[in-house]
């Protein structure tokens, strides 16, 4: 058996109990195997030592949202007047772009996720080509969403299906991970589409990720059958056709499309009794700050979600959404956390770096392998350079201005570019 690697640190942040000042981490190849005091840690393992000297090492961060195939198009679209324009712009946008295009824009966004700290990436992918021609992958662990969509008023194409299931299938046998489907949103799917995908046992027992409540054009065009999204779905003879008018939550609940476990991304715009169909609905709902501010969205309902004790994961979106307010413009968890503070000045620090690791590991069902530093969890971690009080530790880990110094993913140390 080879001997277990034993790293010391200023600080560990285990992120599930307090943090341990002069700590030590012991692992054996993926996996951790003690995380205590380094008195306690030099008292009982012997191995492979290696002191990190003034770091604090805490989880690696974890991505519950993101679209890597559209990192190319950062700053190409200016911040809309509406969501609805936006998303004619990324039509526009998408049908100039090769099978080449996308696989070198998916590679470009996913060098940004390491290199800034994210160990785990759930990523939507309408172009799956784009992640197997960049396989075998060395960085940040990537769970696909496959994206589904259907507009109503076109044919039903039962071979989308079965190309669904062929990327279920590729990426388990070539990754080693269990894929998710992504039905885009209300506006771009269907009820036969979801009927379809629950009849199909190799599909309907996967994790689902849906774009739901996400604007203003959305709620009015189920709540109201009005606005900017009515309008060009009604030209475009796309208006979807789920029933009576509701909230776009209502209206999922109504169709039994909301599950438990389900990724809801973005949710701005809820009704007071939307809050209560997505906390019995038993899902998780990840928010994207710097895109929420790119939209000029409606204030995010963090904390009426969070009473009702729903999961809060945090995700980046994609640089098509974001404004440049950093440079350079990257996907970058940390960003999101410094934003979240920002907008939510009664939120803690602490609360805020779960949300960008144990919070993000619930939402993709990985909460017993990732998001903390615990014994018989995955081997995930990040350093940063910290030498100051204990009363900004957790502060200082969010605003660091400095790279993370060391990634390691699966026990493996991830190779950095010099800072």
């Amino acid at each position: 058996m080879t001997s277990p690697n034993i790293t010391r640190a200023r600080c560990i942040v285990p992120i599930t109990r307090a943090p341990i000042h002069d700590g030590g981490i012991v692992t054996r190849g993926e996996d951790i195997l003690a995380v205590d005091t380094w008195k306690q840690i030099r008292a009982t393992y012997q191995g492979n030592y290696c002191d990190l000297g003034d770091q604090v090492l805490l989880p690696g961060l974890v991505n519950a949202h993101c679209n890597l195939e559209y990192s190319s198009m950062a700053q190409v679209i200016p911040p809309p007047k509406n969501f609805t324009q936006w998303i004619q712009s990324m039509v526009h946008e998408k049908k100039g772009m090769t099978e080449t295009d996308y696989a070198n824009s998916w590679m470009t966004g996913y060098q940004d996720l390491a290199k800034t700290g994210t160990t785990t990436v759930a990523d939507m992918i309408s172009q799956p080509q784009a992640l197997f021609d960049n396989l075998p992958l060395e960085g940040s662990e990537v769970i696909p969403f496959f994206e589904c969509i259907h507009l109503q008023g076109n044919p039903f194409d039962h071979s989308t299906l079965d190309m669904t299931e062929t990327f279920l299938a590729r990426a388990e046998e070539t990754m080693g991970v269990k894929a998710g489907i992504a039905p885009h949103a209300p506006f771009t799917t269907t009820p036969i589409l979801w009927e379809k995908l629950r009849e199909r046992q190799a599909l309907s027992s996967c994790r689902y990720s849906m774009h739901l409540a996400e604007s203003r054009d959305e709620f009015d065009l189920f709540q109201h059958g009005n606005g900017p999204l009515h309008e060009w779905l009604k030209e475009m003879h796309h208006l979807p056709c789920w029933g009576d008018s509701a909230s776009p939550v209502k209206t999922m609940a109504t169709a039994g499309v909301l599950r438990p476990g389900m990724l809801l991304v973005h949710a701005n715009k809820l009704t007071s009794d939307d809050i209560g169909i997505l906390a019995t609905s038993k899902v998780s709902i990840v928010h994207c700050p710097r895109s929420h501010l790119y939209f000029g969205h409606p204030p995010f309902p963090y904390h009426a979600l969070a009473r009702q004790g729903i999961n809060i994961a945090l995700g980046t979106d994609s640089l098509a959404s974001m404004r440049c307010t950093e440079v350079p413009l990257q996907l970058n968890l940390f960003q999101e956390m410094r934003h979240m503070l920002d907008t939510y000045q009664d939120l803690s620090p602490d609360m805020v770096l779960r949300m960008g690791t144990l919070h993000g590991a619930k939402a993709l069902n990985r909460g017993s392998t990732s998001g903390s530093l615990e014994p018989g969890k995955q081997a995930d971690w990040i350093s940063l350079p910290w030498q100051g009080s204990h009363g900004t530790l957790m502060e200082h880990i969010i605003f660091s201005k400095k790279p993370p110094g060391q990634v390691v993913i699966k026990g493996h140390p991830i190779a950095m570019e010099s800072n």
